[in-house]
């Protein structure tokens, strides 16, 4: 496994903020065709409270609307297999290749896009937070099986796609009982 990454970070006015990374990873699972995966993702988020037309809304401490889009990559799946067997009349261990290689094997990649909203009211006692995302992974790596009169159990491909999404939101108070 081989990773590069690169990061920058803008912040103009302490209210707008960029955040850009790029990532690529090398890993030797894969054929030497798809060895490399490219993962790029940017941020963006605006800090309304601190812009002057906010200045006099004194029930809000912090506000911040935030948006991000990126995606990463996966390379686990199934390695080589420990088997147990019979030599000589005593039980030994080994190793056994059990799954057939598949050159055009890749990267298994996700895609992933986040709407927030954050804010904390009166003193900060009171913060909460509202989040929409919605995550689409695509070529899973999935082990799929193969007649046994081939010698081998299973083959691993890139396979199908999932996606989930939904909607978070937090409420967290500071409760204070003494002067």
């Amino acid at each position: 496994m081989a990773s590069v990454i690169g990061r920058l970070n803008y912040s103009l006015l302490d209210r707008y903020v960029l955040t850009a990374t790029l990532r690529s990873d090398g890993s030797s699972r894969f054929g030497k065709n798809s060895r490399w995966g490219t993962f790029p993702s940017l941020g963006l988020a605006w800090n309304f409270s601190r812009e002057p037309f906010m200045e006099n809304v004194d029930f809000l401490s912090d506000g911040r609307l935030r948006v991000s889009f990126g995606y990463t990559g996966n390379n686990q799946f199934g390695n080589v297999t420990r088997v147990d067997y019979v030599f000589g009349g005593a039980q030994a261990g080994g190793m056994s290749i059990t799954a057939l290689g598949n050159p055009n094997l890749g990267w298994e990649r996700t895609q992933e896009l986040n709407v927030g909203l954050e804010t904390s009211l009166f003193d900060n006692r009171v913060s909460l937070t509202a989040e929409a995302y919605r995550r689409v992974t695509k070529n899973l790596l999935l082990a799929l099986e193969l007649p046994t009169v081939s010698g081998f159990g299973t083959v691993t491909a890139n396979q199908g796609s999932i996606m989930n999404r939904g909607f978070e939101i937090g409420v967290t108070t500071l409760n204070s009982t003494g002067p």
